[in-house]
C-alpha cells in the first residue's frame, strides 16, 4: 500500500462520524465511566471472594487428599508435598477468587436471573478446572477428572454464596450501571 493510500484511508477515519442510534450518538463506554465508589465495591467484593476462597480451597483439598482421590503431585494446595506447592496452589485460588468476586458484581448487578447466576460460576469453574486438567489429562483418569472440576464448582459456589449475603446484607453494593 502507498503511503498516499495510508495518508487517505487515515484521513477517511479520522473523520469519521459516531455511529447514530435512535437520534442519539453512540459511543463506546470509556475506561473512566466507572467512579471510584463503583471501583471500591468491586475491590471488596474481589476482596471477600478471595478471603472466603482460599480457605475453602485449602479445606477441599484437604477432603479430596483424605478421600484419597487426588494424587499429592496435582494442583491441591494441600496434597502438595512442599510448601512451595501449597503457597502456589493457594496463590492461584486467591487471584482466581479475587477475579471472581469482582466480575460476578458485574455480571449480576441488579438481577434476580439465576441463569447469569449459574452462569457465572459454571464458565469461572469450567475455566479453573479444565485448565487443571489441560496438564494432567493423558497421566490420569476420569475420577480425577471429575474431582478437580468439581472442586472448582464448589469453590466458586462457595464464593458466590458468600457475595451474595455480603450484597443482601448490604456489605457490598449491587454494581448499578
Amino acid at each position: 500500500m502507498s503511503d498516499k493510500e495510508l495518508r487517505l484511508k487515515s484521513q477517511t477515519v479520522s473523520e469519521a462520524q459516531p455511529l447514530k442510534l435512535e437520534g442519539t450518538a453512540f459511543r463506546p463506554p470509556s475506561v473512566h465511566s466507572l467512579s471510584q465508589a463503583e471501583r471500591q465495591e468491586s475491590v471488596k467484593a474481589g476482596l471477600l471472594g478471595a478471603v472466603v476462597g482460599v480457605p475453602l480451597i485449602l479445606g477441599l483439598s484437604a477432603l479430596n487428599g483424605k478421600l484419597g482421590v487426588l494424587n499429592p503431585d496435582l494442583f491441591s494446595p494441600i496434597a502438595a508435598t512442599n510448601w512451595q506447592q501449597v503457597i502456589v496452589g493457594s496463590a492461584i485460588a486467591l487471584f482466581s477468587c479475587f477475579l471472581f468476586g469482582v466480575t460476578y458484581r458485574y455480571i449480576i448487578r441488579q438481577d434476580a436471573n439465576p441463569h447469569l447466576r449459574s452462569g457465572a460460576i459454571g464458565a469461572f469453574a469450567l475455566v479453573r478446572g479444565l485448565a487443571q486438567l489441560e496438564t494432567i489429562w493423558q497421566s490420569s483418569s476420569w475420577p480425577v477428572w471429575l474431582t478437580l472440576l468439581s472442586e472448582s464448582f464448589a469453590l466458586l459456589m462457595g464464593v458466590q454464596i458468600a457475595l451474595d449475603w455480603a450484597i443482601a446484607q448490604g456489605w457490598v453494593k449491587s454494581f448499578q450501571g
